[in-house]
């Protein structure tokens, strides 16, 4: 992995709270299952926003459960980032129905991300000012504004 995709991963990684988290119910610090639970999908938005590439959403089959999964695929698919990987059984589990995702399709489909997506951009806005996300869509008609708490709203940019 590239010096400055590890960069970004790292700070997304570190700023995982029950807030961002789709699942905060669940989410616990005093594992590292628990520190993951409920963060694939908007870590995968948020990097996105900030490397660009593509996003490949599946179903995520377990024995005990079947969850919406998304990760990034970089450099035209040579380099894959699944940023919850290394803290799954992913020998237990099966990955199946993979197909590219609209990041303004998932946002539109699964309401549940809204909060923990603003909640995670906006605190990635605020780690790395003042560099600006690259890639990030616009999604301000779904009310969804990211901000760092001490400067104005992202501009739309084109993806």
């Amino acid at each position: 992995m590239s010096d400055h995709v590890e960069r970004i991963t790292t700070h997304i990684e570190s700023l995982w709270t029950p807030e961002t988290s789709t699942l905060p119910q669940r989410w616990s610090n005093r594992t590292l299952e628990g520190h993951a639970i409920g963060q694939g999908v908007v870590s995968a938005l948020v990097l996105r926003d900030w490397l660009g590439g593509k996003l490949v959403e599946c179903l995520r089959i377990t024995d005990r459960s079947e969850s919406l999964h998304v990760y990034n695929s970089l450099y035209d698919g040579k380099l894959i980032v699944d940023m919850t990987k290394r803290y799954r059984r992913v020998d237990e589990e099966l990955l199946v129905n993979m197909r590219t995702a609209d990041p303004l399709s998932l946002l539109e489909r699964y309401k549940a991300l809204h909060d923990p997506y603003q909640a995670l951009g906006s605190a990635m806005l605020e780690r790395l000012a003042p560099e600006e996300p690259r890639f990030a869509v616009d999604v301000s008609e779904l009310g969804i504004v990211m901000a760092a708490p001490n400067r104005a709203a992202m501009p739309p940019t084109v993806s």
